[in-house]
């Protein structure tokens, strides 16, 4: 009886809250990382490219404003071609875009 009674802390059943793993996502170490090698690469979404420049933010987020970058890399997944993105980095920019696609 007196184990049992020394366990009692007076402490209300408290519920351990997971962290939000989109809180601590950001463009510059997150997601351009991800642009940088997968996106604009050689041949691709770089200065001159016709579908837009995406070493340059501004330049990025005017495809996410319009829908188009959520449309292609997470709804068709049709871009990157040929190697599709991983789950992480999907995860990732979903977030990110969630967030608002921030310059951060």
């Amino acid at each position: 009886m007196l184990i049992f009674l020394g366990s009692c802390t007076g402490k209300k059943n408290e519920v351990a809250v997971a962290p939000d793993p989109c809180r601590a996502i950001s463009f510059a170490g997150d997601i351009q990382p991800i642009i940088n090698t997968r996106c604009a690469i050689q041949g691709c979404h770089v200065a001159g490219f016709p579908q837009g420049n995406f070493t340059v933010y501004d330049s990025l987020k005017i495809k996410v404003d319009h829908g188009k970058f959520q449309l292609r890399v997470m709804e068709t997944k049709s871009m990157p071609p040929l190697n599709p993105l991983s789950t992480a980095d999907l995860d990732k920019i979903q977030c990110w875009l969630e967030q608002g696609a921030p310059d951060n």
